[in-house]
């Protein structure tokens, strides 16, 4: 029973779904059905273009599973990844979104080119970074409750590793690296009075 319900969890917090539950969700909060254009851009930049870029890898047989497991085959997908979140990103200042939603498109820029340098050397985490960065934007810009993060970091963490995917310490590293950088993003932009 624990895997299936561990695999579901893996499944529903999939960061590529993540981003696009999390962007719909702040688009609508400051742009209503008017920033429906901008929601179909980042749902289909950060969500569909590199799910559909692993699939074709699975179908062509160059990675073993819809997560990427091998951190060996990560590179080509997290390289994918992060040209779609800089196009969602541009594509959202070009559209004059609201900053707070830029500001969450920037995170997803750095986030990922953080999680891709690491991914060189070491296996991190990026269901926790995928997790824990954009809820750690949600308490900070929004006032969410930081119980909210704490949960969802632990149960993800304990699915990813009751899966076999991560250590411990791979999750820690996802979901800290993700918890430190969008939280200096954050200061930074609010330091500069921007949000």
């Amino acid at each position: 029973m624990s895997n299936v319900v561990s695999k579901t969890i893996s499944f529903l917090t999939n960061p590529m779904f993540v981003s696009a539950y999390v962007f719909t969700y702040v688009i609508l909060l400051h742009e209503g059905l008017n920033g429906l254009l901008k929601i179909v851009i980042a749902i289909s930049t950060t969500c569909i273009l590199p799910i559909g870029y692993i699939i074709m890898l699975k179908l062509k047989g160059l990675v073993t599973d819809f997560y990427v497991s091998r951190r060996e085959d990560r590179f080509k997908p997290f390289l994918v990844g992060l040209i779609g979140y800089t196009i969602n990103s541009v594509s959202l200042v070009l559209l004059k979104a609201h900053i707070k939603v830029q500001l969450l498109a920037l995170c997803y820029v750095i986030n990922t080119l953080f999680s891709m340098l690491i991914t060189f050397k070491w296996k991190i985490s990026v269901h926790l970074a995928g997790i824990a960065g954009p809820l750690t934007y949600l308490v900070l810009v929004y006032g969410a409750s930081p119980l909210i993060l704490i949960i969802a970091v632990i149960i993800v963490s304990w699915a990813r590793i009751a899966d076999g995917a991560h250590t411990l310490s791979q999750t820690i590293a996802g979901g800290l690296s993700a918890f430190i950088l969008t939280y200096f993003q954050v200061i930074l932009f609010k330091h500069f009075n921007l949000i």
